[in-house]
C-alpha cells in the first residue's frame, strides 16, 4: 500500500511546468488583504513603545517571566508581534502593509481571532484582531473558553488560559495568484 502523506506530497508539489505558465493576475479581482466585520465593536487597541533592537541582541537579553496577570496592554503587544503591521511600502499602484507573519505572496489570507476569558481592559469574549486599525472586533460577548475545551476534546487547560488564540484562513484571499 501506498504511503498517503507521500502521495499527497507527489500530487500537489511544483513541477517545471506548474512554475513555468504563463499567468496573468486579474487586478479587477483582487481581494482585500484584510478581514473587516461590520456593525461589530471595535476596541481600540493601545499603542506600546518600540525599540530599535537587533533581534539577534533581544533575543540574547535576559528576560524576567512575567507573574503578572495578563492585560490588555500585554495582550496588544503580544498581538502586533504575531500578526500586527509592521511596514508599509509605497508604490506606484498604491501601497502594500507587511505584517509580521508571513503570508502567500502579502495575500495575507491567516486571520488572528482571541477567544478571551475577563481580562483587566477587556471583557470575556471571542474577538478578530483587526490589524488594519491595531484593534479588536467584539464578535460575540461573554466566555466562550467552555466551549474551546469540548472542541478540543476535555483538554481543561485551556478553561485556565486568559486568552487563546486561534487562527483561520480565508482561502479565496490565497487562491486569488
Amino acid at each position: 500500500m501506498r504511503n498517503p502523506l507521500l502521495a499527497y506530497h507527489e500530487a500537489t508539489k511544483h513541477s517545471e511546468r506548474s512554475v513555468s505558465y504563463t499567468h496573468v493576475l486579474d487586478w479587477a479581482n483582487q481581494p482585500i488583504p484584510f478581514k473587516i466585520p461590520r456593525g461589530v465593536e471595535r476596541i481600540p487597541l493601545p499603542a506600546f513603545p518600540t525599540r530599535e533592537v537587533p533581534a539577534l541582541v533581544a533575543i540574547a537579553e535576559p528576560t524576567p517571566l512575567r507573574d503578572e496577570p495578563l492585560d490588555l496592554a500585554a495582550l496588544a503587544r503580544v498581538l502586533q508581534l504575531a500578526a500586527g503591521i509592521t511596514k508599509r511600502k509605497r508604490h506606484p499602484g498604491g501601497e502594500i502593509l507587511l505584517r509580521a507573519y508571513a503570508n502567500t505572496g502579502a495575500l495575507h489570507h491567516v486571520d488572528l481571532y482571541v477567544v478571551a476569558g475577563e481580562i483587566p481592559g477587556l471583557a470575556a469574549g471571542v474577538y478578530h484582531f483587526a490589524p488594519d486599525d491595531f484593534a479588536l472586533c467584539r464578535l460575540r460577548a461573554g466566555d466562550y473558553r467552555a466551549l474551546l475545551v469540548e472542541a478540543s476534546g476535555g483538554f481543561p487547560e485551556i478553561a485556565r488560559a486568559a486568552v487563546v488564540s486561534a487562527s483561520a484562513s480565508t482561502w479565496w484571499r490565497n487562491a486569488w495568484k
